[in-house]
């Protein structure tokens, strides 16, 4: 009877203790989150509208990861259409730059084919270019090859080697490259200088500076009157015969879409220097 005395009165100070926490202490707060979890497991109607908000929560969750699935997806269309466009932009400037040289080519009195310029030798840019068509195309080993600017087409070289579907250009301002050309009123050799700047030397005539440079009418490199740059420099020397001028001629930045002609010289040399 004691040790059941002892629990009695045990538990009889432990509730008076509550009860003086529940009347002194600011502890509704409390007291609302016991009466709540009691009602949880006692009344059904509230457990079950506690587990259907659950769902509900759990609904929610997967509508959103859902539709982050879906945003990432339309992130990627967003991507790839924006890609397509840009596509789409540049196939449409390429259209516009060969329908442009299409209607200047008609002016143009030699036949040939119009190529794309698809690399660049990267140590000497000046030296050789590579095109995207071959003898598949018609492309022959010593066709010329021009380019429209400022009104005029201009020649910045000739076919060298041909492939079945691409082809390479040895340019004029190759250092290996040497032709006859004239000004209204002199004659001399062109020699390429690996640069946008060509030799003119041994010259007959006079010169002056802007004086138009252009293939020679007794050249067996290229057709005649075809425009390569102009004069941009003078260099006097006391030897009239040992004058030199500086040929300004193209930019290969600038080269996108060149003409190969359709057009060989009555004799094939065996090396690349041409007089």
């Amino acid at each position: 009877m004691r040790e059941k005395d002892k629990t009695f009165k045990y538990l009889f100070y432990v509730f008076l203790t509550i009860s003086f926490l529940f009347l002194v202490l600011k502890i509704d707060f409390l007291v609302n989150d016991v009466r709540l979890f009691f009602s949880f497991l006692f009344n059904p109607y509230f457990s079950v509208s506690t587990i259907n908000r659950f769902e509900k929560v759990s609904k929610n969750v997967d509508y959103l990861l859902e539709c982050g699935v879906k945003n990432k997806n339309l992130e990627k269309e967003n991507i790839e259409l924006r890609s397509k466009l840009i596509d789409y932009e540049a196939l449409d400037r390429q259209y516009k730059e060969v329908n442009d040289l299409l209607r200047l080519k008609q002016g143009f009195r030699y036949s040939g084919k119009f190529s794309k310029v698809i690399s660049v030798n990267p140590k000497n840019p000046y030296s050789f270019i590579y095109l995207d068509k071959g003898f598949n195309d018609g492309i022959k080993a010593y066709n010329p090859v021009v380019v429209y600017n400022n009104d005029k087409w201009f020649v910045i070289g000739r076919i060298n080697e041909v492939y079945k579907n691409y082809s390479r250009v040895i340019l004029i301002t190759n250092t290996n490259f040497s032709f006859i050309s004239d000004t209204p009123s002199s004659r001399g050799l062109v020699v390429g200088n690996l640069d946008d700047d060509l030799i003119y030397k041994y010259i007959d005539g006079d010169i002056k500076l802007g004086d138009d440079v252009f293939t020679s009418a007794i050249s067996i490199t290229f057709p005649p009157f075809l425009h390569i740059g102009y004069i941009d420099k003078i260099i006097s020397n006391a030897d009239p015969n040992s004058r030199m001028a500086s040929v300004s001629t193209f930019k290969i930045k600038d080269i996108n879409y060149v003409y190969v002609i359709d057009w060989q010289p009555y004799i094939d040399e065996d090396n690349l220097v041409n007089i």
